[in-house]
């Protein structure tokens, strides 16, 4: 299993692949293994509208097309035959899932709501903060996953690394959905940034969050001469990568990403968690579930690997001279 794991990775990382699709690929390999073994599974990919987060409701199983995905997804896997008692009409000839896998807080919430019973693994956020279990070691009930982020000495990180690669700035533009700003993420943000000396000019997307919303985003941190920009780890930032980044260089803001994929897309620095190890140690629990664990014995696993990568092409565009000291701990240098 594991040639299979290590294939799908270095694949995601050559095609610069979203991690949406990195877990659906990551699941879609437990699925073959078991039919190897003669256990039949199918895999559901479901879309959770913006109304459906808002409201942290939602009806299972739900199926929709990949292939257009802007926000947060599930995978649902489930037996080839057996029924479920439905929640709503439409669904009463879906299959009860197996388990369910998430990859944001919102969407943990709202599927936690959605069942007690159905095993969730999720890649969340810190999931005792946005109150999906009480303990990470012990997480009782029928959830359990990988936790997304560092904690709040992560984000207080991802703020000096701002200083670090940008000693002289003092205007700091965020650009997130309101509800991280919001949230646990956007206080430690706050924290860190007042504690160094820099102003944040929080820029909050609501909905519909689409290039529109994007450019007048842009525009705005222009008009606020917003000297940098700090790009926050929602789904709707990893799916317009690329436009981030464009108008990122156009406005002549040195950015700072969640992820080294917006790096190898053309992007100027990102400082973040290890999103292939927490892929595949969310797809192991799954193949756990698979054999019979139960969701409350597997501890949330919370990663302590974070990865900083530079882009000196990129910085080269933004008149940005990076600062040796920085240049000696990245993980990765683009030239």
């Amino acid at each position: 299993m594991k040639a299979a794991f290590d294939e799908i990775m270095a694949t995601a990382v050559k095609r610069q692949h979203e991690p949406q699709r990195i877990v659906g690929d990551l699941l879609n390999a437990e699925i073959n293994e078991k039919q190897a073994r003669s256990i039949k599974y199918q895999l559901t990919i479901a879309k959770l509208s913006r109304s459906t987060r808002r409201s942290s409701t939602i009806s299972l199983p739900a199926a929709s097309s990949l292939s257009n995905a802007t926000s947060c997804w599930s995978a649902a896997l489930a037996p080839a035959r057996p029924t479920w008692p439905s929640p709503s009409p439409e669904a009463a000839s879906d299959p009860a899932p197996a388990a369910v896998s998430t990859t944001w807080s919102i969407s943990s919430t709202a599927l936690k709501a959605a069942t007690s019973s159905i095993p969730i693994v999720g890649v969340t956020s810190d999931p005792v903060a946005f109150g999906i279990v009480t303990s990470l070691a012990r997480p009782g009930g029928n959830i359990t996953g990988v936790v997304g982020d560092g904690g709040p000495e992560f984000w207080e990180k991802h703020v000096e690394i701002v200083r670090a690669a940008l000693p002289t700035v003092s205007k700091v533009a965020y650009l997130s959905p309101r509800a991280l700003w919001d949230g646990v993420t956007g206080a430690t943000t706050r924290e860190a940034a007042a504690r160094l000396g820099m102003t944040m000019l929080p820029q909050l997307l609501d909905d519909p969050i689409d290039e529109t919303a994007y450019r007048r985003a842009f525009a705005w941190m222009v008009e606020q001469r917003a000297e940098t920009l700090l790009v926050g780890d929602a789904p709707e930032n990893f799916t317009n990568q690329d436009l981030i980044i464009a108008s990122a260089e156009h406005a002549k803001l040195p950015a700072v990403y969640p992820d080294g994929s917006f790096v190898r897309r053309g992007g100027f620095l990102s400082h973040g968690i290890d999103y292939d190890e927490l892929f595949r140690y969310a797809s192991k629990e799954i193949d756990q579930i698979f054999r019979g664990a139960a969701p409350a014995d597997l501890p949330f696993y919370r990663t302590t690997k974070i990865l900083l990568a530079i882009n000196l092409k990129s910085a080269k565009k933004l008149g940005v001279s990076v600062p040796f000291t920085l240049l000696a701990t990245a993980d990765e240098v683009i030239e």
